[in-house]
């Protein structure tokens, strides 16, 4: 491994210490509040509403394009693929 590989193997570590922390801090806090709730809420009332709209195929091409361009693709390489793929 490179040395920029290393540090990106000890960020990416670091990174996912930190969320899980974050998420063990967040069960424990609530796990005491709704300890003490004399008027339990609803499951329901609890989660917070996701909103999944469909996703167009231009927005599926844009956000393959720029995960391909954030994995070191180059913008060249994105462009001969793009003359190369056949019209819908």
């Amino acid at each position: 491994m490179t040395p920029r590989e290393v540090v990106r193997c000890f960020d990416a570590a670091r990174d996912r210490t930190r969320l899980q922390y974050e998420a063990s801090l967040w069960q424990a806090w609530h796990a005491a509040y709704l300890a003490r709730v004399k008027d339990f809420p609803e499951f329901s009332d609890l989660l917070r509403p996701r909103k999944k709209e469909p996703q167009d195929a231009a927005a599926q091409t844009l956000a393959l394009n720029q995960l391909f361009l954030a994995l070191g693709g180059k913008p060249a390489d994105l462009e001969k693929m793009k003359k190369d793929q056949p019209d819908e």
